[in-house]
């Protein structure tokens, strides 16, 4: 079957026209096969003499376009450029929607904004209202972990999990292995579960907003000059400022120090952390593995009331008179 002639309209070189003929297309639900554009011969510039023919070729079967589909078409495309306001080039989209902004500061983020979970978003706190803190302390909201990111994850050697990615480094984590009950979440300082303050800022899958209460800081608004930083509202030089470490060290008085190195072994049960030993004795609390090692580098003790005796633990047995000076039985004095 010939291409059947819609109508005539003006060039469609202008961006604008082009966008309505997109916008008109999209719009039909049925799939316009062979829509042909053929472009005049003149340029933009030839004025209102340069003219576009658009034919459609109906096609046959399942795959093709229904034989109506094209004459409405023409009608969205002929509506938009003959009738209302016509359309110019500032008509086609300029921009496409990314959603929030990415951000790691607060700084990258527009007035009335904060960088939280990782992209720009209103201020919980400013929601929350002053009386959330009082006039003496400033409102702060932060995404904070509720579930345990790094359980079932395993990390090389030298290397910590923290929030789930492991990183080069041994670090202390006070939250590994911590699970707190609903409405409250582990306080990474401490180690602890403390209640959650809920807010309506966007988290993270596995985290959620909390606000949290805290004096102002005495650094903020001061601005040090370069090799310095803030401490206690004053500016002091920074040792560290100019020095770069390697993945797993850090900085320490314009020093590198590599935070698996200790100067002995931990033990079978230790773990080199930030420089230092850091061991969990594994001993039963009945006392059935007294005298014999904790994994770091010590011995179990026997449980409450007894002692290490001859390689085995012993109840001291003392006379009821309170009399003094006999065998407790454990190779000591009553």
């Amino acid at each position: 079957m010939s291409p059947r002639p819609i109508r005539l309209l003006p060039s469609l070189s202008s961006p604008g026209i082009r966008f309505a003929v997109a916008r008109a297309v999209v719009r039909r639900s049925t799939l316009l096969r062979g829509l042909v554009i053929i472009l005049g011969a003149s340029s933009l510039g030839a004025g209102c003499g340069s003219h576009t023919r658009i034919s459609v070729d109906s096609g046959s079967g399942s795959g093709g376009a229904r034989a109506d589909a094209a004459p409405d078409v023409a009608a969205d495309i002929a509506a938009a450029v003959d009738h209302g306001a016509p359309i110019s080039d500032t008509d086609a989209p300029t921009s496409v929607d990314t959603g929030p902004k990415s951000c790691a500061t607060t700084a990258a983020c527009a007035s009335g904004q904060v960088c939280l979970g990782g992209i720009c978003q209103s201020d919980p706190c400013a929601s929350a209202g002053a009386a959330a803190c009082g006039a003496d302390k400033t409102c702060r909201a932060a995404c904070v972990p509720i579930v345990d990111r790094c359980a079932g994850v395993t990390c090389q050697n030298n290397q910590t999990c923290v929030d789930g990615t492991c990183v080069a480094g041994c670090f202390v984590v006070p939250c590994a292995g911590v699970t707190c009950a609903s409405g409250k979440h582990c306080d990474a300082g401490t180690g602890k579960c403390v209640d959650l303050t809920a807010c309506d800022g966007q988290c993270p899958t596995g985290t959620a907003c909390n606000l949290t209460c805290a004096a102002p800081s005495a650094c903020a608004g001061v601005k040090c000059a370069a090799g310095q930083t803030c401490a206690a509202g004053r500016c002091l030089d920074d040792p560290c400022a100019a020095v770069t470490c390697a993945p797993g060290s850090v900085c320490n008085g314009g020093t590198c120090v590599d935070t698996c190195a200790c100067s002995g072994s931990c033990g079978a049960n230790g773990r080199c952390v930030q420089g230092s030993c850091q061991c969990t004795p594994s001993c039963p609390a009945d006392g059935s593995k007294a005298g014999m090692s904790d994994g770091c580098k010590g011995t179990c003790p026997c449980s409450s009331g007894a002692k290490l005796y001859n390689g085995a633990c012993c109840k001291p047995q003392c006379p009821t008179d309170s009399s003094c000076g006999g065998s407790d039985g454990c190779g000591g004095t009553c």
